[in-house]
């Protein structure tokens, strides 16, 4: 501002423009960008970028999950939350996605190498939840928050208690 101090919104963003969680005339979140995350992990498995590859691996169980109904599917969602939402929407395939969850986890979180082999095992794992729900998949309003599976990236953080 003119003779005074410059108004703090007309200063860019450190890192880039910002992109606002909501709405400010609605406060309804903002859909997610869409993005196929399978097609993602195939391309940077390819180019040897295992943990991305295995970060969008898990986004693509998650998206498919949230398309049944199963688990809320929004990026903000921790693996902790999704474990305990699979396991009361989805108990016969809970313990093969808490599985994969602990390998996107040590991959994601811990700083663990990961490589083809981890990349398998999630995929046979990730295969084996997707049959186990395929078929009695809940009522549209039974998962939380987001209705629609968009399949988003993953928090960066983990929570306080460390529940991923």
């Amino acid at each position: 501002a003119p003779g005074g101090r410059p108004d703090l919104l007309e200063r860019p963003a450190p890192f880039g423009p910002r992109t606002p969680a909501c709405s400010v005339r609605s406060l309804r979140p903002l859909p997610e960008p869409r993005v196929d995350w399978s097609e993602q992990a195939e391309r940077l498995e390819a180019e040897g970028r295992w943990r991305d590859g295995m970060r969008a691996r898990y986004r693509a169980l998650v998206a498919v999950l949230g398309k049944r109904h199963l688990v809320d599917p929004a990026a903000a969602r921790t693996t902790g939350e999704h474990r305990r939402e699979v396991g009361a929407s989805a108990p016969v395939a809970a313990d093969d996605f808490s599985r994969a969850a602990e390998l996107f986890d040590r991959a994601w979180y811990g700083g663990r190498d990961t490589g083809p082999e981890e990349a398998a095992r999630f995929g046979e794992l990730a295969r084996t939840v997707e049959g186990a729900t395929a078929k009695g998949t809940r009522s549209a309003g039974a998962a939380t928050g987001t209705a629609a599976a968009t399949g988003t990236a993953e928090r960066p953080e983990s929570t306080e208690d460390g529940d991923r």
